[in-house]
Formats: structure tokens, C-alpha cells, sequence
């Protein structure tokens, strides 16, 4: 008898959910932190950064590519994640720039179809130096978003962008002056593991009208070697 009650509980909810999900009712389940959340909570990165310094002006034509490097420290363990930034670069030279941004900020994962999301919310501090033309800090928000999508086996395309505002004081010319800074990235990532990558690609970054006092943009460009591994 109760196995009988029991095979009649069964059938009549199986009816239920196809009589459901034939009517266009989702049903729900909370969603897994990702893989590499779930497991590497904690991440930290290194980027070797070779790029050249442009302006509007062609100031820096006589500069060669420089290294920078970049290294981050980030946390996410199933629901908002926590990451440091820091950059540095210096050209050569006594009319290049000097480029140092640190950002702290929280971030979070989607879907966009077959792409891996990330969103970026957070406050830069950054400094921008010209020997004899500019002396500028300043602080802001910043916002980034990335994309990754798997091409094949350990493969993944990936691409960014991130965009800041500072507000900061010129000090040569003690002045109030807005820093808009655009950053894009593009490039090949290997997963080694859920917890170890190398990536490969270039990257473009646009300071605007902050160069030799006299409103021109000063952008960087070049190669990103990045490798990443989270515990």
C-alpha cells in the first residue's frame, strides 16, 4: 500500500513540473559562485607591461617602448568580490611620463550569452608627472567591465575596458583640472588550471588633455604578459 501511495506521489509531480514548465514557468535554483571562486577564493596576479608612450604632438617620438608592470589582489568567495590595483610605468628620457594608478574597488560575474562577464566598480588614485610641464594627482571613480569566451579546449578570448575620472590639483600650474583616463585590452588567456592562467595580448591606454600644459592627450600601447594563480 505505501508503496503504491508513493509511485502515485511520484507520477502525479512529475505532472506538475512538465504541466509547468509547458506553460512557460522557470523554475529557479540559487546559483554556484564560480569554479574558480568556489575553490580559489583568493587571487593574486603580475603583469609585464611593454608600451610606448604617444601624443598628439609627437613628443614622444623619440622614445622607445618602456616596461611597466601591474599586480592585483583580489578576494570573492561566492558573492561580491574585493580586488587592489596597482600600475607603474615610466618612459625614458627627460620629457616622457611618469604613470602611477592605484584603484580599490568591488566586482561581481555574468552572463552574456556563451561570455563570461565581470563588472568593476570602484575609487582611483592616480599620479601623472612630465618633468618641467606637469605634476597632476588626483582621485575618482572608476569602472571596468571584461569578457571572456572560450575558444578551445584551455583557450579563452579575452577583452576589456575601463574608464576613470579623477579630480586632482596641477601643480605647476596650481590649478583644478579633470583627468578622463579610457583603458582597452584584448588578447589570448591559457588556463593551466580552475586556478592558474597566462595571458597574452596588448593593451591601449588614453590620458586626455594633461600632456605638456597645453591640453594634449598622451596615450600608452603595446604587449601585456599577465599569469595569475588563486589559492
Amino acid at each position: 500500500m505505501k508503496k503504491h501511495i508513493t509511485n502515485i506521489a511520484t507520477t502525479a509531480a512529475a505532472v506538475v513540473l512538465s504541466t509547468s514548465l509547458q506553460a512557460g514557468e522557470v523554475v529557479t535554483q540559487p546559483m554556484a559562485p564560480p569554479v574558480s571562486a568556489a575553490t580559489c577564493p583568493w587571487e593574486i596576479s603580475a603583469s609585464a607591461l611593454y608600451l610606448k608612450a604617444y601624443s598628439n604632438e609627437d613628443n614622444y617620438d623619440s622614445q622607445d617602448e618602456e616596461f611597466g608592470y601591474r599586480l592585483e589582489l583580489a578576494y570573492q568567495n561566492g558573492g561580491l568580490g574585493y580586488r587592489v590595483r596597482y600600475f607603474d610605468w615610466e618612459g625614458s628620457g627627460s620629457d616622457t611620463a611618469e604613470i602611477m594608478t592605484i584603484d580599490f574597488e568591488v566586482f561581481d560575474g555574468f552572463q552574456l550569452g556563451s561570455w563570461d562577464g565581470e563588472y568593476s566598480v570602484g575609487i582611483r588614485y592616480g599620479e601623472f608627472d612630465e618633468e618641467y610641464y606637469t605634476d597632476y594627482d588626483g582621485w575618482g571613480p572608476t569602472l571596468g567591465v571584461e569578457l571572456t569566451r572560450q575558444l578551445s579546449g584551455a583557450f579563452s578570448l579575452y577583452a576589456g575596458a575601463r574608464g576613470s575620472l579623477l579630480y586632482g590639483n596641477e601643480d605647476y600650474d596650481d590649478e583644478d583640472e579633470v583627468l578622463p583616463i579610457v583603458e582597452l585590452e584584448v588578447g589570448i588567456q591559457y588556463d593551466i588550471n580552475d586556478c592558474t592562467y597566462i595571458r597574452l595580448g596588448l593593451e591601449a591606454q588614453n590620458y586626455q588633455s594633461i600632456s605638456d600644459d597645453d591640453n594634449e592627450d598622451t596615450g600608452l600601447f603595446g604587449g601585456a604578459l599577465e599569469v595569475g594563480f588563486g589559492w
